[in-house]
């Protein structure tokens, strides 16, 4: 029976578990309901069909014409089959499904990565809207290394809490080990794990030393006993040993850091370039007030537990090292912000833990199911503007474009912008493009700036299809920088199709079939206003005629489309003006 006044609404009952996983699960559902903009995970999808298809690792490229044969030494193909397979059961759906349950796992493992006496459930729920707020789970392979990242966090606590013991930390570190074997499977970014353990095991050595100080004791804690040290270095060891066995081999953990090597191709890319604060502000606001919180909230704990000469504090030499080489990391390339960000958000909750459970429990149970309905609204807040919707991004997929050139014939080798590559790959699994998202991982770096240049310089690409002799284009069509648009005004060339998102060009000698097609009046660059110039300086009805039916064709490849339906206005409009433009 319970005692007087106590319900399951206290701490100690249901309520605070269910109202918890509830703020938790709903903010994890609204975070991963997103359309698929992400141009990366098609080739990673068509990567894996092709594995399965040829029974094959795929040694060498059989994607591309313009590299075809290369060697291509690693893949994410474990990841790749699990998006894959997913994806051919259940669609958009299950990018949603891998999503929603990495922001449950990270939110969970973040947790476990407080002292235990530190955690409970509105802690968690403070975690988990912050994480939401700090960074964009996408679909990619990525995605494994963000949840594996978070596992790693957790279990440094428990081998951190059994470093006194031996024999209860061996499991500990084999279990970390074996993380990191994983996590070598499936993404070329399981070097942190691996430089994780090894840090971790060189801290634990230095406790042998700095322990005789009471700063040193603060930050490494107690003298380590020796056969701890050895079953760490043992760990350390074997970490990398143990994870050569995969399909990549040695090149799973080369290949995380080739991108870094060019600095001329990293600048083409914002996810791996330097951005200044300024840019990091304009992206990641939540992450630098979690990340310059954490800094100054730790450097403050740190020093008052030191004039206090304090045996221990939440936080350690571990986070100190964590947080200033990832603030480095970050600093030089924008793809590691979500790692300073979870390992920010770890201290944060490790210096805020003790803070929450000072707080009575009653008001701990008032306040959760508040502080839950705040982070929900919060973020509902924040992505006002982001439609809830599974399936292609219609801002990005060039499906029309695509359809197009099947109807019409257009096959072999194709020049293709950048973005659309992995997008070809998985809707053709004949397509031969000239380039994709797998990047250095088998382009030679100065051949991806090469193509990148040539979507918006005419000479570079007309070199380069004078060496390889494409007869058509695929294009993206952003208004802010359509690739090959220069094309639709090449007397060489033709733009035969528009949509919002792609543009079709050919060469006119080689397809003649398709010069009925040909866009006369509309400029990718601006159709708007080339538009508006060809109606009025259209002398005859059967020039209006003919600026009508590219109008119309544009809005029917875009039924949504702003610059089509502007267009279709300025048509609709046109005959009195244009007439009169052409008598005066």
């Amino acid at each position: 029976m319970s005692a007087p006044g106590s319900d399951v609404k206290t701490p100690e009952g249901y309520f605070p578990t269910l109202a918890a996983a509830a703020s938790v699960a709903s903010l994890a559902a609204l975070a991963s309901y997103f359309y698929t903009g992400d141009p990366d995970i098609y080739w990673h999808m068509a990567t894996a069909r092709a594995a399965i298809a040829a029974r094959s690792l795929l040694p060498v490229d059989p994607f591309s014409f313009s590299v075809a044969g290369t060697p291509w030494h690693h893949k994410d193909l474990l990841a790749e089959t699990i998006f894959y397979f997913g994806f051919v059961k259940l669609g958009y759906a299950w990018f949603a499904t891998l999503k929603f349950l990495a922001i449950l796992s990270v939110a969970s493992l973040l947790g476990a990565s407080v002292p235990r006496a530190s955690r409970g459930p509105l802690l968690l729920v403070a975690m988990a809207g912050l994480l939401v707020q700090s960074f964009l789970f996408i679909e990619q392979p990525a995605l494994f290394s963000i949840v594996l990242f978070a596992a790693t966090l957790a279990i440094e606590e428990a081998a951190w809490e059994r470093s006194a013991d031996p024999p209860r930390l061996g499991p500990a570190l084999g279990a970390w080990v074996a993380l990191n074997f994983a996590w070598t499977w499936l993404h070329r970014f399981s070097v942190l794990g691996h430089a994780m353990i090894f840090a971790w095991a060189a801290l634990l050595l230095a406790s042998r030393w700095a322990s005789a100080h009471p700063a040193g004791r603060l930050l490494f804690g107690p003298r380590a006993p020796a056969r701890s040290l050895k079953v760490a270095a043992l760990a350390a060891i074997a970490s990398p040993l143990v994870a050569l066995a995969n399909p990549s081999g040695i090149y799973a953990l080369s290949s995380g850091s080739t991108m870094a090597a060019h600095p001329e191709l990293r600048q083409q890319f914002w996810e791996w370039k330097r951005a200044g604060l300024a840019e990091l502000w304009s992206a990641f606001p939540v992450a630098l007030v979690v990340t310059a919180a954490a800094a100054l909230w730790m450097a403050a704990r740190l020093a008052v537990a030191l004039r206090r000469r304090d045996e221990e504090c939440p936080v350690r030499a571990w986070h100190l090292l964590l947080g200033v080489t990832l603030t480095a990391m970050t600093l030089d390339s924008v793809r590691w912000l979500p790692y300073l960000a979870m390992v920010s958000l770890a201290v944060v909750a490790r210096l805020l833990g003790p803070e929450v459970l000072a707080v009575p429990p009653s008001r701990r149970a008032v306040l959760l199911p508040l502080l839950g309905l705040a982070m929900v609204a919060w973020y509902g807040f924040a992505r006002r503007e982001v439609p809830y919707a599974l399936g292609e991004d219609p801002g990005f997929a060039p499906r029309g474009a695509v359809a197009f050139a099947r109807k019409h014939g257009l096959a072999g080798p194709i020049a293709n912008t950048f973005d659309l590559g992995g997008y070809l790959l998985w809707t053709d699994p004949d397509a031969k493009v000239l380039v994709d998202g797998r990047n250095e991982l088998v382009y030679p770096p100065d051949f991806v700036v090469r193509c990148l240049l040539a979507e918006h310089d005419a000479p570079t690409f007309a070199a380069m299809r004078a060496a390889d002799g494409v007869t058509w284009a695929l294009g993206v069509n952003t208004p802010e920088q359509p690739g090959f648009a220069f094309l639709a005004s090449d007397p060489l060339w033709s733009m035969v199709y528009w949509s919002d998102t792609a543009a079709v060009y050919v060469r006119r000698d080689a397809h003649p079939e398709l010069e009925a097609l040909r866009y006369r009046f509309v400029d990718p660059y601006d159709p708007v206003r080339s538009v508006l110039g060809a109606l009025r300086t259209a002398a005859s009805p059967e020039t209006t005629a003919a600026i009508g039916r590219e109008v119309h064709r544009m809005l029917v490849a875009s039924p949504a489309s702003p610059r089509a339906l502007i267009a279709q206005a300025l048509y609709n409009e046109a005959p009195a003006h244009a007439f009169s433009a052409a008598h005066h």
